[in-house]
């Protein structure tokens, strides 16, 4: 079994009909519906594949990444356009379930429609919008939101904010900006300076624009 027909194996077990396999390459395929991608990574051996214990699922809002592409762009960050992300469950020991034929995929076949049917589909439809995003933003707390919001965090909350017109969304930024500045001048200056640099005409953008209707 090669490495598509593994893949388009998978795909058909789960019924993602709707899905399309895209990048399968070394070690990883994408299955894109639209915004959505479920992130399907496994290693692969003489004769056989085993799969990690978790899936990925990840969410693009265009209307965010189309503000922020053009400041990665401009200042050659490499960020991807993805907007918010969800693990699975983890499931440990389908790194010990070896596939080495059609018939082997018996094995795991439960726990990854548990994977994708109870987790990581559920977590599309719950963030359908950003309102609903920004409903789970100010619902976590601060050392979590790197668990639901691709990084760089800070950058994607404060578009978020002001497309919801959020209350506050203007400290928001202002406090970011103030952070981000500060963490560069620090020991992570390598992390947070290329991020500072295009924060304050981010901010003035975001003040010019509006709220969009």
């Amino acid at each position: 079994m090669n490495k598509r027909e593994f893949v388009k194996h998978i795909k058909e077990l789960l019924e993602l009909n709707d899905f399309k396999s895209v990048g399968v390459g070394a070690g990883s395929v994408s299955l894109v519906k639209g915004d959505e991608e479920i992130i399907i990574s496994y290693n692969k051996y003489p004769d056989q594949f085993v799969l990690p214990p978790a899936f990925t699922g990840r969410k693009c809002f265009p209307q965010v990444e189309d503000i922020l592409e053009k400041y990665f762009t401009s200042h050659e960050i490499n960020y991807g356009r993805n907007t918010i992300y969800y693990n699975s469950r983890r499931v440990e020991d389908l790194q010990i379930r070896t596939i080495e034929d059609v018939k082997d995929f018996s094995k795991i076949l439960p726990d990854l429609n548990e994977m994708v049917y109870s987790d990581i589909l559920p977590f599309f439809e719950d963030h359908g919008t950003l309102e609903l995003v920004h409903d789970k933003i100010d619902q976590l707390e601060v050392s979590e939101l790197s668990k639901f919001i691709v990084s760089p965090v800070h950058p994607r909350i404060m578009v978020i904010k002001r497309l919801v017109n959020a209350c506050g969304w203007e400290s928001y930024c202002e406090e970011s900006i103030k952070m981000y500045k500060e963490q560069s001048e620090g020991k992570y200056k390598a992390v947070f300076e290329p991020i500072y640099r295009f924060l304050p005409d981010l901010f003035k953008e975001l003040k010019e624009n509006g709220h969009p209707e």
